[in-house]
C-alpha cells in the first residue's frame, strides 16, 4: 500500500527519541521500496519536527542521530549509510514534498538552494570522506553560505546579522512572541 500510494515519510529521529516514539522502521521501508528508502520510490525526507519537540532544528544533528540510532537499534553498521542520510536531507525531502524536479540536487534547470559547509575546523579533522565529515562532524555553525532560490541569504564572511539581511524583522518582537508561546506551551494542561 505504501509503495502503491507513493506515501511520503518525514523521518524526525531526535523528536521521536525525545518523545519516546521509537525508532523509524527504515529497514522495512528499504524492503518495501527495494533498496534505499531515499530513492525516487521511497520519498523519505529527513526533518527536525520543530522546536516544540526537538529544541533545535539542526539538520546536521538530525543526520548524525538518524545514522547512529538506526545502527544502534538494528545492531548493524550497514543499517543506514552517511550517503543515504545525506540524500534524505536533500533530494529525499524534495521527493517527499513532490518537488524533486525543482530542488534537492544541484542540476541545470533546478532552483539554486544550497549551503556551503566549512570542514576545515579542528572538530572536523581529519576529513577523509565528505559524507562522513558532514554527517559525523559538521555543525550548523560550520555553514558559511546559504543560497535560497539563487539569492544569497547568509554569508558567514560578513557575519550572520539577521537584522541586516531582513531589516523588516523586529528581533525584540520575535523574542517576545517566542517567550509568550513558550510560556503558553509550558502552562498548557489537557482538558478533562
Amino acid at each position: 500500500v505504501v509503495r502503491r500510494r507513493r506515501a511520503s515519510w518525514a523521518h524526525c529521529p531526535k523528536s521521536n527519541a525525545k518523545l519516546a516514539a521509537g525508532v523509524a522502521p527504515l529497514g522495512i521501508l528499504r524492503d518495501i521500496f527495494g533498496g534505499d528508502p531515499s530513492t525516487a520510490n521511497g520519498r523519505v525526507g529527513l526533518g527536525s519536527d520543530s522546536v516544540a519537540s526537538n529544541n533545535t532544528m539542526d539538520l546536521f544533528e538530525e543526520m548524525r542521530f538518524a545514522v547512529l540510532m538506526q545502527r544502534a537499534a538494528r545492531r548493524k553498521v550497514g543499517a543506514l549509510s552517511t550517503l543515504e542520510v545525506l540524500e534524505m536531507a536533500t533530494i529525499g525531502g524534495a521527493r517527499a514534498l513532490g518537488m524533486e524536479s525543482e530542488t534537492g540536487t544541484i542540476e541545470p534547470g533546478k532552483v539554486a538552494n544550497l549551503c556551503a559547509v566549512r570542514l576545515g575546523e579542528l572538530h572536523s579533522a581529519p576529513a577523509y570522506d565528505p559524507y562522513s565529515a558532514l554527517v559525523y562532524a559538521a555543525r550548523a555553525s560550520d555553514v558559511i553560505c546559504t543560497v535560497i532560490a539563487g539569492e544569497s541569504r547568509y554569508d558567514g564572511r560578513r557575519g550572520p546579522r539577521l537584522e541586516d539581511r531582513f531589516p523588516c524583522i523586529d528581533l525584540a518582537l520575535v523574542r517576545e512572541r517566542l517567550s509568550t508561546a513558550t510560556r503558553k506551551m509550558r502552562d498548557w494542561r489537557p482538558s478533562t
